[in-house]
């Protein structure tokens, strides 16, 4: 790693506000208004000396004021900054940023998009995790394993737990000092804020640079599945290679993490998940024990989960209200249900890699009819990261039509997301899984081999119906009619009907026996299957 922190100017968020027009239609789409976008200057390298740090870093007082001077220098936050990366088949050798959290532990919070176990096909995604701190000549390798972690954030506790090569670490080996979280008061608009992340290994010529970013708070996202803030808007834009690259207050601690809406290596990375939203998973990272381990669900992560774009579409939220006032619209009173005589929509979501001049659509759904009055499309012109807000108005006092109101964003005719909410008394539809086939990995969104007992891992593949309105899925793996695995409710993105698969992945061959696997959508029981391994 060479000892090198270049500054850089980002690039201003591209966001979306997009306000109801007046023309007479039952219900009414808005019209979009982008912002502008700034300028980048050229970088200017700044070369540092190591360091010897203490074991933490403490971010020192201020004023409440936004442009008070550094409290902890860049060079001494680079210290506690970690380079992340996965190597072996299939996925290859993935590059991203990570931050030390506790010292004495060895723990690094990161992106678990980075460090997810498993690939789009439901095999293990890579064979070594590696952990490198320091610079230039005293940077340190370790191997490491993910501890704790929670998909549905994109966050990741990893574990520093071996050499490089792959020896146990001896005593007090392990020196790079760990970050104090910030306070959630200093987090507010117009806030000044950097970003301490790595460049693609290409983008530097085959060896990973420190790139330091700076940039101010634009305003806040939710979800109805958060209390509080979900999202930080920014004007930072990292590169790929920044994925999980911490992001700080002028005195030095740690608002958040820096997260793509889907790992890839050749986009931008744009929108900072709060490091309050971490805690929990740092201190079930503390409490663990040595020789835990996090096992990671086995699920077809998104629609169309076989594309490899770097297209991605981020959850579809819907919210009540919006404050119009301020930069980026930012939406409150989020919801997955509303009651009847709802005069407006508001919704938003985020897209990554989107070429210019690809047609996105948003096809709006209610009760599963499409509506074409309020469906859309255009042709994007608005860079490798956005976030979309808009809103539907209903054109009477009766408000909204009761029923379940459906959202589809499709890319190239591509769908990449979709997400619903409820207004008034819940849809008369029941989500159905049906006609459930098993494999051991997936190709095209088709089952692939055999399930025997001497495979390590179990996929149920099953076709879906009437689930526009659903919000979550999970499921249960049981063996000879003992429950073995009970996955956490995820997200469901899926849409109204289609083909899904999730799985269980065991510590070795799941052996011989007959498996059955039960499918819940927002937890009521859509369909189970099974079959007999030998």
């Amino acid at each position: 790693m060479p000892n090198l922190v270049r500054r850089v100017v980002p690039l201003l968020m591209l966001a979306f506000v997009l306000a109801g027009c007046d023309r007479a239609a039952d219900f009414i789409p808005g019209e979009a208004d982008p912002a502008a976008t700034g300028e980048t200057a050229t970088p200017t390298p700044v070369v540092t000396q190591p360091i010897l740090p203490p074991s933490s870093l403490v971010p020192g007082t201020d004023s409440g004021s936004s442009s008070v001077a550094e409290a902890i220098p860049d060079d001494q936050l680079a210290a506690s900054v970690a380079l992340v990366e996965t190597s072996g088949p299939p996925a290859g050798v993935r590059t991203g940023t990570g931050v030390v959290v506790d010292t004495n532990l060895g723990l690094v919070l990161t992106s678990y998009g980075l460090v997810q176990p498993n690939d789009a096909s439901g095999v293990r995604a890579y064979d070594v995790l590696t952990v490198t701190v320091g610079d230039g000549s005293a940077a340190t390798h370790f191997q490491a394993d993910i501890v704790t972690a929670d998909p549905t954030l994109d966050l990741a506790v990893l574990r520093v737990a071996r050499t490089e090569a792959g020896d146990p670490i001896e005593a007090g080996a392990f020196e790079a000092p760990s970050v104090t979280l910030g306070e959630p008061s200093r987090v507010a608009r117009g806030v000044e804020i950097r970003s301490l992340g790595f460049d693609a290994p290409e983008a530097a010529g085959g060896a990973a640079q420190l790139l330091v970013t700076r940039g101010s708070v634009l305003g806040f996202r939710g979800s109805a599945d958060i209390m509080g803030r979900a999202w930080v808007k920014t004007d930072i834009r990292l590169p790929g290679a920044s994925a999980g690259a911490p992001v700080f207050d002028q005195q030095g601690g740690l608002i958040g993490l820096a997260l793509p809406v889907r790992y890839a290596a050749n986009v931008e990375v744009g929108e900072v998940r709060p490091a309050s939203l971490a805690e929990p998973l740092i201190e079930a990272a503390r409490d663990a024990g040595p020789a835990a381990t996090y096992v990671g669900p086995l699920w077809q992560e998104r629609p169309n989960a076989e594309t490899t774009d770097g297209v991605a579409v981020s959850e579809v939220d819907f919210a009540e209200n919006a404050l119009d006032s301020t930069e980026g619209g930012d939406l409150f009173d989020y919801a997955t249900a509303l009651p009847v005589g709802q005069q407006r929509l508001h919704y938003e979501f985020a897209l990554q890699g989107v070429e210019p001049g690809s047609i996105v659509e948003e096809r709006w759904y209610l009760n599963g009819v499409l509506q074409d009055g309020i469906s859309s499309s255009l042709a994007w012109t608005n860079g490798s990261f956005a976030i979309l807000s808009d809103r539907i108005l209903a054109a009477t006092e009766r408000g909204l039509q009761p029923g379940v109101w459906r959202l589809e964003v499709w890319v190239d005719e591509v769908l990449r997301s979709a997400g619903g909410v409820t207004i008034g008394t819940e849809a008369a539809t029941t989500p159905q899984a049906t006609t459930f086939r098993f494999g051991t990995s997936a190709q095209d969104g088709r089952p692939r081999g055999t399930p025997t007992g001497q495979a390590d891992r179990l996929l149920a593949f099953f076709d879906y119906s009437g689930a526009g309105g659903a919000h979550h899925v999970r499921w249960i793996v049981f063996k000879d009619g003992a429950p073995v695995y009970e996955s956490p409710s995820m997200p469901w993105r899926g849409g109204d009907a289609g083909t899904w698969w999730v799985g269980y992945a065991g510590e070795g061959a799941i052996g011989p026996g007959f498996w059955e696997v039960e499918v819940y959508f927002d937890d009521r029981r859509a369909g189970v299957d099974g079959v007999q391994t030998f």
